[in-house]
């Protein structure tokens, strides 16, 4: 897990200077960098309006950089079935 935040924190290090530069309280990272770009938040939006928004960009992994309370999360979304179709 902490190889994967590594990983991605280097490859979005830009996206997360103008984050914070910018006065955004988060960041949403694909944990694959091929997957989309980074999603900014202007404020700390709810846990289930998080997922929301990693589900319609087809994350099924992504990292969370909460700004303002300076934490960093690996989510993983559990996607069933039925939601493929």
């Amino acid at each position: 897990m902490k190889k994967i935040l590594k990983r991605v924190k280097e490859h979005f290090s830009k996206e997360i200077a103008f984050a914070k530069n910018s006065g955004f309280e988060g960041v949403l990272l694909p944990s694959n960098p091929h997957d989309g770009e980074a999603y900014y938040l202007e404020v700390s939006y709810p846990t289930h309006l998080i997922e929301e928004i990693a589900y319609e960009n087809d994350w099924e992994t992504f990292v969370y950089i909460n700004l303002v309370k300076n934490k960093e999360l690996l989510i993983s979304l559990e996607r069933n079935p039925s939601d493929m179709y």
